[in-house]
């Protein structure tokens, strides 16, 4: 092709560009290192900053290369702006999946509609939003589920506040009864975090 409109560009204007990084999981590299010590998110008066968002997240990357999913494998996240959202997400690509973001306030009917057309084999899903979830999770392809209280990354005292007045006082949080079975796993997100594993590679989509 002819860029006959690079013959317009001013002065020391290149056509061609060299990017600076070949991935995504170059960037979240290089700039997690880079700004370590600046604030990263703020959710609830809590924040976390770019270092401690950097492990958190290579730690959710190395419990999904543990569950031994094929590359580009999809990952689907049910929750709002909390401040495991973030890591999650950076989590996911860091370990060579793809992300599918589920609205929070969708119906069974429209969960369970995602859930099979982007064959989501991992599920990331704020407590609150499980009722939804247990009436279609075993007509998914969905295997692992891990659950995510509110509070989960507000500190512990903090956190086991929120978590007490979601349930008791706001009755935010539907009485669920989803639990490991033959169909599928289920695992606390501070499990996740605990899990003795480490990435195993960083893995980019082709």
């Amino acid at each position: 092709m002819n860029k006959f409109w690079t013959q317009s560009y001013p002065k020391g204007v290149s056509a061609q560009i060299s990017p600076p990084h070949s991935t995504l999981i170059d960037i979240f590299d290089e700039k997690l290192a880079e700004y370590a010590s600046k604030e990263f998110i703020t959710n609830m008066g809590v924040t976390y900053s770019y270092g401690q968002i950097d492990k958190i997240s290579l730690d959710i990357a190395a419990w999904i290369q543990s569950l031994g999913l094929e590359k580009g494998s999809v990952i689907g996240i049910m929750m709002p702006n909390v401040n495991q959202y973030l890591p999650i997400v950076i989590g996911i690509i860091r370990a060579g999946m793809v992300t599918t973001l589920i609205n929070p306030l969708y119906s069974s009917r429209e969960l369970k509609h995602q859930l099979v057309d982007s064959d989501t084999a991992t599920l990331f899903i704020l407590e609150p939003f499980c009722k939804t979830l247990e009436k279609i999770v075993k007509d998914t392809a969905v295997k692992t589920v891990v659950i995510s209280k509110v509070g989960d990354m507000l500190g512990a005292a903090k956190g086991t506040l929120v978590n007490v007045a979601a349930k008791h006082i706001k009755k935010a949080i539907p009485s669920y009864k989803l639990r490991s079975n033959s169909n599928y796993n289920v695992i606390s997100y501070k499990s996740v975090l605990k899990s003795p594993s480490r990435i195993l590679c960083n893995c980019p989509l082709d």
